[in-house]
């Protein structure tokens, strides 16, 4: 009778240990399933978050240039001319676009005529992707091209290119905003303070804005 009661005993006593370990795992599964249903949210909202900073960037560089084009004082062959009312503009349109440092205007040989700061540097970009994509394209859009180094500061810096077309879509040069890295860097930073999770912005070949 003894033996029979304490069978009985440990039996409820497991099975009582298995319906907690049950419950217990339960528990820690439904947690795990939110906590990746979060993180799934959190990632997603990040990703929307970022893909419309993009984009706002870009179309505010694109309505940069084409207020810059609106205005462009050019020579008798259409190609910009380093003017005063051209530097002095050019540096107005910056100063309004915080992600961009330069606003440069290229002539239609590759050499680079003046910018927001001035005077030309006195550097060829004739073999530039931005410049060769800039030149063939006639749909009057921008160009976002990977970062490069520049060759005046030896800098790195993210360039969009605009194409300056003269009468009959003649190719009369480039426009090229410098576009400072780590305008993208220092918001994707904000960003992981806040949500902990990593980001950045990313090209189709792979390489790191």
């Amino acid at each position: 009778m003894v033996v029979r009661t304490s069978t009985k005993i440990i039996a409820i006593l497991f099975l009582g240990l298995l319906v907690l370990y049950g419950l217990i795992s339960y528990s820690i599964w439904q947690a795990y399933r939110s906590s990746i249903s979060n993180f799934k949210d959190q990632v997603e909202s990040q990703t929307l978050v970022l893909s419309e900073h993009a984009a706002q960037t870009f179309t505010s560089v694109s309505i940069m240039m084409d207020a810059a084009l609106a205005r462009l004082e050019v020579g008798p062959n259409g190609s910009p001319e380093l003017t005063p009312g051209n530097v002095n503009y050019f540096k107005a349109l910056v100063d309004a676009v915080p992600p961009v440092r330069h606003l440069v205007a290229i002539r239609n040989d590759g050499s680079d005529t003046f910018s927001n700061i001035g005077k030309s540097r006195g550097v060829q970009l004739a073999d530039r992707t931005y410049f060769k994509v800039a030149k063939n394209d006639l749909t009057g859009g921008i160009f976002v091209d990977e970062p490069v180094v520049g060759r005046a500061t030896g800098n790195i810096f993210v360039p969009v290119s605009h194409r300056i077309s003269g009468p009959k879509g003649r190719f009369d040069g480039v426009l090229m905003g410098v576009l400072d890295q780590k305008y993208f860097s220092d918001f994707y930073h904000s960003i992981e303070d806040r949500k902990q999770i990593s980001s950045a912005l990313i090209s189709s070949s792979g390489t790191l804005f």
